[in-house]
């Protein structure tokens, strides 16, 4: 929203996913083991006073929700796509918080690479009550659930996703995608909205 006022649009929030804690929490990390953290959402559902192991993170948002809580992260990778923690995940001990309904590509890579996943469903997405829409003149689309909502409500905005696994929800929702963000971050995405008006 920030990103966007400061480009010189005009930002309308509307939630299309919610969060919901399932019960569970990441409470131990070992110190042979390492913390995979591909949403910031995840960060709300972790005991840091329990975390011993490395913490790999997947863009700027989530390492600076980390940080936020004084979690040091040491691996980060440049692409903000899970898929590129695959290098540094492979073989080793990972824990992965993720929501309880999550696309299963990620954690079958892990296993692929050699990785000993202990998975653990922190939080599940809800879909808020949303009628219709405001009009505006570009929607952008920051994950497959919104995605998913989205496609239940009518709209003629060009649509700018924040990466290729969020484009490939829209297509598979039937939405037709303008533009993907590159990088896949929040400013990313931005910054592709932007563009779609020549800001």
């Amino acid at each position: 929203m920030r990103l966007l006022a400061e480009g010189g649009a005009t930002p309308v929030h509307v939630p299309l996913i919610a969060f919901e804690a399932t019960g569970a929490r990441v409470r131990h990390v070992g110190p042979d083991e390492v913390l995979a953290i591909t949403s910031a959402t995840a960060v709300e559902y972790l005991d840091p006073s329990g975390i011993h192991g490395q913490i790999a993170a997947v863009g700027p948002s989530t390492r600076a929700a980390l940080e936020a809580r004084h979690l040091s992260v040491h691996i980060c990778p440049e692409r903000g796509l899970a898929e590129a923690l695959l290098p540094h995940l492979a073989g080793r001990r990972v824990v992965y918080p993720r929501a309880e309904v999550v696309p299963p590509a990620f954690e079958r890579a892990l296993l692929e690479a050699g990785a000993d996943v202990r998975a653990v469903a922190v939080y599940r997405t809800l879909e808020p009550r949303v009628l219709e829409l405001p009009t505006v003149e570009v929607i952008t689309l920051a994950s497959g659930s919104a995605a998913r909502h989205l496609a239940r409500l009518d709209h003629s905005a060009p649509i700018v996703a924040i990466g290729p696994s969020t484009a490939a929800v829209c297509a598979e929702v039937g939405l037709e995608v303008t533009a993907v963000a590159s990088p896949h971050t929040s400013a990313g995405l931005a910054q592709a909205a932007l563009g779609l008006f020549g800001m």
